[in-house]
């Protein structure tokens, strides 16, 4: 179900305003229990206009970390259902569900900076709970069947995409580690905007030799991009990190970084969907 376009064909967008374009088709909103990391969290789910459930083919999958959480007044689910619908409306991206996984109101900031965070051999009093593996576990394990028992969702993992910023950047450049060779790949493509490596003395960087002493390729695609307005320390160890990656020369990883000059953490939020859509799918 891919689609072509160029990248260039959204940056005329750097210049919009804060706003985003409307949802189309049908949403809901669904509780969901988690027995790996024992947390209810809101699902939003939007499909596009003229969903067919019986769809043999399946629909592409846009999955948004930190759904709920607000930036200028919109949540991310927000602006990433909006953009889906505007690309999906022009043939630039194939029709697709969007998937919002948030925390509820009583877990947003305690659930996120537990769920989020890789372990480390690193100890860190802002995260001494460090529950990634069991989030990923989730998603992939009890998250994704209830989604294809639910909707059609299609089987390929080249058209299915995972968006996070920030602690969830973090998260999403975690989760491309942990592909397996022959494994049961449920996700292609990955979208890191402000990935807060940082984080636990920045032992996603031990992570990363980890994952390169077992691996010899890693067929996935994965898009990095970085508000330039950070502080210089922020962007040099989120571009360490790429280059880091990029220096394994792995020949099936396609990894683009950017740096949005001028943006800073929270405004670079609403670019994520508008650049990172288009150029997962591109090809």
């Amino acid at each position: 179900m891919r689609t072509s376009t160029p990248i260039l064909a959204g940056l005329w967008l750097l210049l919009a305003g804060c706003t985003a374009p409307a949802i189309t088709g049908d949403e809901e909103t669904l509780p969901f229990e988690s027995a790996n990391t024992g947390q209810t969290y809101d699902i939003l789910v939007r499909t596009p206009p003229g969903y067919d459930p019986g769809d043999p083919d399946g629909y592409a999958l846009v999955l948004q970390l930190d759904a709920t959480m607000k930036t200028k007044a919109l949540t991310q689910y927000r602006y990433t259902a909006g953009w889906t619908s505007s690309y999906e409306g022009g043939g630039e991206v194939p029709e697709a569900i969007v998937v919002g996984i948030g925390h509820t109101e009583e877990g947003l900031g305690e659930g996120r900076m537990v769920d989020f965070v890789p372990p480390s051999e690193t100890e860190d009093p802002y995260f001494p709970d460090q529950g990634a593996p069991a989030f990923y576990a989730m998603l992939r394990d009890e998250l994704l069947p209830w989604l294809e028992d639910g909707w059609a969702v299609t089987a390929d993992p080249a058209d299915r995409v995972l968006f996070g910023h920030s602690l969830g950047g973090l998260f999403v450049v975690y989760a491309v580690l942990l592909y397996e060779p022959g494994g049961d790949d449920f996700l292609g493509n990955f979208v890191a905007f402000d990935p807060s490596v940082w984080t636990s003395g920045c032992g996603i960087f031990g992570t990363e030799e980890e994952a390169a002493d077992r691996l010899d390729d890693l067929p996935l695609d994965l898009y990095i991009g970085v508000g330039g307005a950070n502080t210089a320390g922020f962007v040099a160890e989120a571009l360490a990190y790429s280059e880091q990656l990029e220096s394994r020369e792995y020949p099936g990883l396609r990894l683009h970084t950017e740096v949005l000059e001028g943006r800073d953490h929270m405004e670079i939020v609403r670019y994520m969907p508008e650049l990172g859509l288009p150029w997962v799918y591109e090809q």
